[in-house]
C-alpha cells in the first residue's frame, strides 16, 4: 500500500483500526519530531496466534534526516 493513494474515508478507517489496536496493546507507534515537523516513525505490531515471528517492526525516516553511520566514519 506504499504507493496506493487512499481516500479520506479509507484513511479514517485505517486510523480507527490503528487506535483500536493501540488501546488493546497490540500496536505501539513512536513518532520522531523536529519542532512541529514529523521526521520519523517506528511501530511494532503484534501478530495473532503462535508463529515463528510474534511481531512486525517498521521504521521510516524522512529522507533529509537519514544519514549513514558509515559516511561519517
Amino acid at each position: 500500500m506504499i504507493n496506493k493513494r487512499l481516500s479520506l474515508k479509507e484513511e479514517r478507517e485505517w486510523i480507527e483500526r490503528e487506535i483500536k489496536d493501540a488501546k488493546k496493546k497490540k500496536h505501539i507507534i513512536l513518532v520522531a519530531k523536529d519542532g512541529n515537523k514529523v521526521v520519523g516513525i517506528a511501530d511494532i505490531k503484534l501478530k495473532a496466534g503462535r508463529k515463528n515471528h510474534v511481531g512486525i517492526l517498521g521504521i521510516s525516516v524522512r529522507k533529509e534526516y537519514r544519514e549513514s553511520a558509515w559516511e561519517n566514519s
